[in-house]
This record gives structure tokens, C-alpha cells and sequence, in this order.
């Protein structure tokens, strides 16, 4: 094994680091948009079915 075979293969280390970290960050903030959404669908349809009684 060369040394630039080395090098390159530290590279593809680092990047595929990189690349989880940011993969896990979107996963994460689509997750959190996602729960976002259901927690407002959910406020809507209670406000909705509270509008529909008429206290």
C-alpha cells in the first residue's frame, strides 16, 4: 500500500463521516418537520371541531 493509496482512503474516511453527519441532520429535520406538521393538522381539527359545537 503507497502512501497516496493511504491518503486516499483517509479522504473517503473523512467524507463518508461528512456525509452521515449531514445525512443524519436532514433525516433529523425532516423528522421534526414532519411531527411539526402532525401537531398542526392535529391544532386545526380540534379548533375545527371546537368551532363546529358553538359554546
Amino acid at each position: 500500500m503507497t502512501d497516496s493509496e493511504a491518503s486516499t482512503d483517509c479522504i473517503l474516511f473523512i467524507t463518508g463521516i461528512v456525509v452521515d453527519k449531514s445525512v443524519a441532520e436532514i433525516s433529523e429535520i425532516l423528522m421534526f418537520l414532519y411531527i411539526l406538521n402532525v401537531l398542526i393538522k392535529n391544532l386545526f381539527t380540534y379548533l375545527n371541531r371546537l368551532k363546529d359545537l358553538d359554546f
